[in-house]
């Protein structure tokens, strides 16, 4: 877009015209602008915890970067948690365990290991801070989701403290994290801004070539 801009600045210069041109450089510097305003966005893996009726839900949903990270373990797993431990799990089956540099919430309350009820999708979860859990054979960077409920019983009886817990890994392009939401569904992932602000430099080419119409 930027180099497109900057062609058109250099062909309405030929004409001879003041003003044509300073709206083209006027463009040409948006575009530069939110080229530098847009950033792209890490991937991160959300899971709520919430009261449904007389049972709790836990759904687990978006990526996670391996990239930082190493192999640790396989195995099989099922859903389920352990608050005082910073343990929470979601779907069933083959898992790989990733460790490495992994910092942030160690606990989401005082309860014990619960079995969940029943469980959707592949296994994936955390365990004290130390492991993150992917299904087995997972590509890096991959959306996936996953659901487990208790049937008959409250976040209190769980052990669990409303909160937002957060952990994170890696750094710059490889940073990633994983955030356990207690209470009330967390906020979707914002789109990076790149797309909407690249529509600036074609409004401000617009806006001043219609102040040109009118004062001619």
């Amino acid at each position: 877009m930027m180099g497109v801009t900057c062609v058109a600045w250099e062909a309405m210069t030929s004409l001879k015209s003041s003003n044509i041109a300073r709206l083209a450089a006027l463009a040409c510097f948006t575009t530069v602008a939110a080229s530098s305003l847009a950033t792209p966005a890490h991937a991160s893996y959300m899971i709520d915890i919430v009261q449904s009726g007389a049972n709790v839900d836990v759904t687990g949903s978006g990526s996670i970067d391996t990239a930082a990270l190493y192999d640790a373990a396989s195995g099989t797993g099922v859903a389920g948690m352990y608050a005082e431990f910073g343990d929470l799990y979601v779907g069933s089956g083959g898992y790989t365990a990733w460790a490495g540099n992994i910092t942030g919430a160690t606990s989401f309350g005082t309860g014990g290991y619960v079995r969940a009820s029943s469980t959707t999708g592949g296994f994936a979860g955390i365990a004290e801070a130390e492991e993150i859990y992917v299904p087995q054979n997972y590509i890096s960077g991959t959306v996936m989701s996953g659901t487990s409920v208790f049937d008959n019983t409250t976040l209190a009886g769980l052990g669990l403290t409303a909160g937002t817990y957060v952990v994170t890994w890696g750094s710059g392009a490889t940073a990633d994290s994983l955030t356990v939401q207690v209470g009330q569904p967390s906020s979707p992932i914002p789109e990076p801004p790149s797309a909407p602000l690249m529509i600036l430099p074609a409004l401000a080419l617009i806006a001043g070539c219609q102040i040109q119409r009118k004062s001619a």
